[in-house]
């Protein structure tokens, strides 16, 4: 069974800025696509195309659209103070059997309160590697770039880079 992958509207523009500095490609993309299923909600889906984002107007043919079905967690998250996009993620049926990827850490910490499985793209490098899924290689062509990019903290980028050398 592939795992379930939610990508957020920040992730996928990462994508875009990764793709244009030519750290990743879109094949990158269609791999993951390949290794596991990627959902969005109707709202997520909405921002990329309201922003034109390449990497998922590429891939929207292979990307699945999942409905939010908790409506009152989703509104709750609004209340929160997080925009419908973002709280759409969390309206999911059965959100705990996915993998949430996002570059947005207000969202990270406050779906962690949650107990969800939700990382960065810096993190899902390092799921990758450690499921034989990328080459040891390619991870730091990966994580070196997003350190540059101030996209990961020093001591976040210090502490993956050591997990990557004793891998």
């Amino acid at each position: 069974m592939k795992t379930k992958l939610i990508i957020d509207t920040s992730t996928w523009i990462k994508f875009d800025e990764l793709i244009e500095e030519r750290i990743i490609s879109i094949k990158f993309i269609d791999k993951l696509t390949q290794i596991s299923d990627i959902y969005v909600t109707h709202e997520i889906e909405r921002e990329l195309d309201y922003f034109n984002v390449i990497s998922y107007q590429k891939m929207k043919k292979e990307i699945f659209i999942v409905p939010i079905s908790n409506k009152e967690i989703y509104q709750k998250t609004i209340e929160d103070g997080y925009d419908s996009a973002d709280s759409s993620i969390i309206g999911v049926s059965e959100i705990k059997d996915y993998l949430i990827i996002s570059e947005d850490r207000p969202l990270v910490e406050y779906y962690s309160l949650y107990k969800l499985k939700i990382m960065f793209f810096a993190d899902l490098i390092w799921v990758l590697l450690n499921n034989d899924m990328i080459s040891k290689n390619k991870a730091y062509k990966f994580i070196h770039p997003l350190q540059k990019m101030r996209n990961l903290p020093i001591k976040k980028y210090n502490c993956l880079i050591k997990k990557i050398e004793k891998y």
